[in-house]
């Protein structure tokens, strides 16, 4: 969701005359933050020994 939200407004600040350079830089953090949460969250998603198993504490990701 803000992985979409952030290309929104990265297209938002391209199609300006002169996009300014904060609003890329802050558009292109959004996406790494979102694509590096999603690929945590996927990655305890399919590893079968996730903290749950190690420390008994869901809210713990696996590498914790």
């Amino acid at each position: 969701m803000i992985g979409l939200i952030s290309l929104a407004y990265a297209v938002k600040e391209l199609g300006k005359r002169a996009p300014s350079f904060d609003g890329m830089l802050v558009a292109v953090m959004l996406l790494f933050w979102t694509l590096l949460l999603s690929s945590a969250a996927m990655l305890n998603y399919l590893l079968p020994y996730n903290a749950a198993v190690y420390c008994k504490s869901p809210a713990l990701p696996y590498w914790a």
